[in-house]
């Protein structure tokens, strides 16, 4: 384990390993304020140790109920800090009734120990100053995290029975990237907003104003969207650079699950590595939820039509109106 400047670090992963229910509710608020983390199983502590060194700085939290399972967890954190390519911080969440010696034996392994108390009556708080304490936070701002399942943006450009398809390849509640057509691209010049878009993400579906901020040298055909949000001032359309706590709180559970999914991606390769056969059963899970993905689709397909053609008979009838009026 090296000691490592937080400056050059750009992101923080934040893992806790079988936590109890209030600490799993606490994950999920940790995620809304930016902090990249994830509950995961005692069965997979053991992949853990493989996927960690993929990230430079990693916080680690384990939930010990009673002395008994101490010892063990010892020889875990002494893997741990084994590792060379990764820097890792470890803290230990305990019952208040664990005897000093217990959290001496902790302490001399460089494991810090948190009682479970201290959380009944502040839990964020107390856990924001852990991290705080723990520096468990990189450069960037946001998480962002590779998208998975369905992931497409819709621009309403030309019409709302056409709209422009995009893949999204990466998202945080900041912005996210974009698989363009480069047909379309002069629809997309640096600094230009769109005033609605429509988002689906998986069974998520959002709709927000979006600005272009760039495109990638390396992929000219991936673009970068701020997510923004438009309002009407004085018959005019003003942009605000930010988004609505509803947004943002629809972002932040497609983020939560994606971070979920990549984990259980990873952990299922490493099982599949130490059992050829859950390979062949993992071909056939991804069949059935590839299939799934394609019902969703075409479900989606048909609310958006629907959405569409509800749009055209209520102008059809604003146009009809218009025209009796004129001719009385």
């Amino acid at each position: 384990m090296e000691n490592m400047d937080k400056n050059q670090v750009f992101t923080v992963k934040i893992y806790f390993i079988n936590p109890i229910d209030l600490l799993s509710v606490i994950v999920n608020t940790l995620i809304e304020l930016e902090y990249e983390a994830c509950a995961i199983s005692d069965l997979d502590k053991e992949n853990l140790l493989k996927i960690l060194p993929e990230n430079n700085r990693n916080v680690i939290f384990i939930c010990i109920r009673n002395k008994l399972e101490i010892d063990n967890w010892l020889k875990y954190a002494e893997q741990l800090y084994q590792m060379k390519d990764t820097h890792i911080i470890i803290g230990a969440f305990v019952y208040d009734n664990i005897d000093q010696e217990s959290k001496n034996r902790l302490l001399e392994q460089n494991i810090s120990t948190i009682e479970f108390g201290t959380l009944k009556s502040n839990a964020l708080g107390v856990m924001r100053n852990i991290l705080t304490f723990f520096e468990a936070k990189g450069k960037r701002s946001y998480i962002r995290t590779k998208t998975y399942g369905i992931a497409e943006a819709y621009f309403y450009v030309k019409s709302r029975e056409e709209p422009i398809t995009a893949k999204i390849t990466d998202i945080s509640a900041y912005a996210c990237s974009c698989e363009i057509d480069l047909t379309n691209k002069f629809f997309f010049e640096v600094d230009i907003y769109f005033s609605e878009i429509l988002f689906v993400l998986g069974g998520i579906r959002v709709r927000t104003a979006a600005k272009v901020l760039g495109f990638s040298k390396l992929t000219p055909n991936i673009y970068i969207l701020k997510f923004c949000t438009a309002k009407i001032d004085g018959g005019k359309i003003i942009y605000e650079e930010s988004i609505t706590p509803e947004i943002s709180r629809k972002l932040h559970d497609y983020i939560r699950k994606c971070l979920k999914d990549e984990l259980s991606e990873k952990f299922a390769r490493l099982n599949e590595e130490k059992n050829p056969q859950l390979k062949v059963e993992a071909k056939h899970k991804e069949q059935k939820i590839e299939n799934k993905k394609m019902n969703l689709k075409q479900k989606e397909d048909k609310v958006e039509q629907k959405f569409s053609d509800d749009k055209n008979t209520e102008d059809g009838k604003n146009e009809t109106k218009i025209v009796e009026n004129k001719q009385n």
